[in-house]
């Protein structure tokens, strides 16, 4: 495949998998006020939650910071040719903003996908040496399945998959459909940093805002070119509690980064008994915030699978 050369100067080995046994949905919670996460003021009283519109008694009201398993997604298709220097100034930056506690795989993808860099602390990612050379077409779905599968092998209590790419697929096998149905069934937070042309970015920066406007679900909206297609990042990231950064000059990667991994550190995790037994079928969640003022963002779901079937 053509795509990323990388020299790797240092490499750890692997982590092992962990996930919990407990029958208590946890649901991470993003909480913003004036474009900054809001962590002070707020307790479990402040909120509601509801599964398949029933009211749920909350067990469980965190704000600790939990470790990241980031999965980096890194489109080296032809389209991305010019904004080369751009992703990879983008990876360099949110690897610096980790700490050791946190875990990342990074993974390249054009007509097919490969993985770069397995489980690792995040000091194999900033010792690699990286050169970028871009070509063939874009399989932007079979990707996205692949770091969400990738994610299964992580050991830390927060999934993370950053996408970044121009948003547009032209060659994957895998059908945008499934790829959300596996997204819903995942507890993945899904993040994109979407690489965007002149004109759809200057509309943008006219606009005063650093991501385009939202569609229902907290998905924006990507341009592409000037056509009135829409971005497949728009529906990849979805429901899913994460959001997308539109990223178009030389300034964005380092302030999209702080931006990024500071929401992923301050978010409130709400957790519940649900009052039906699990039973192996989709289920859709809906946290509220009853004061005014604040912008809320968390995933849409969960896979109700009981936690024999979880492991």
């Amino acid at each position: 495949m053509r795509g990323l050369v990388v020299a790797l100067t240092a490499l750890l080995a692997g982590q092992p998998a962990f996930k919990s046994g407990v029958d208590v949905v946890r649901i991470p919670v993003t909480v913003m006020r004036g474009g900054e996460p809001a962590v002070e003021g707020l307790t479990a009283a402040d909120f509601s939650v509801t599964e398949d519109g029933v009211t749920q008694s909350i067990a469980v009201f965190e704000r600790d910071s939990m470790p990241l398993s980031l999965c980096i997604a890194l489109d080296v298709s032809g389209s991305m040719s010019e904004s080369a220097s751009l992703a990879i100034k983008a990876i360099r930056n949110v690897t610096a903003e980790l700490r050791s506690s946190d875990e990342i795989a990074l993974m390249a993808f054009a007509d097919g996908s490969h993985v770069l860099i397995p489980w690792s602390a995040p000091q194999a990612a900033t010792q690699l040496a990286i050169a970028a050379e871009m070509g063939g077409s874009t399989s932007l779905h079979d990707a996205t399945r692949a770091a969400l599968d990738l994610l299964d092998s992580a050991r830390n209590p927060r999934p993370v998959v950053l996408l970044i790419t121009d948003g547009f697929d032209n060659s994957s096998r895998t059908r945008l459909t499934d790829i959300v149905k596996s997204r819903r069934q995942s507890e993945a937070l899904v993040y994109a940093f979407a690489v965007v042309p002149d004109r759809a970015a200057t509309r943008v920066e006219r606009a005063g805002i650093d991501e385009p406007p939202s569609y229902p679900g907290g998905a924006p909206f990507i341009p592409l070119r000037g056509s009135p297609e829409i971005s497949s990042v728009t529906v990849l990231v979805g429901d899913s509690g994460g959001t997308t950064y539109t990223m178009a000059n030389t300034g964005d990667p380092a302030r999209f980064a702080r931006r990024f991994i500071d929401e992923l550190r301050n978010q409130y995790t709400i957790g519940y008994t649900p009052a039906k037994p699990f039973d192996g079928k989709y289920r859709r969640v809906k946290v509220e915030l009853k004061k005014r003022g604040y912008q809320i963002r968390h995933r849409g779901g969960y896979l109700a699978l009981p936690s024999a079937d979880r492991q």
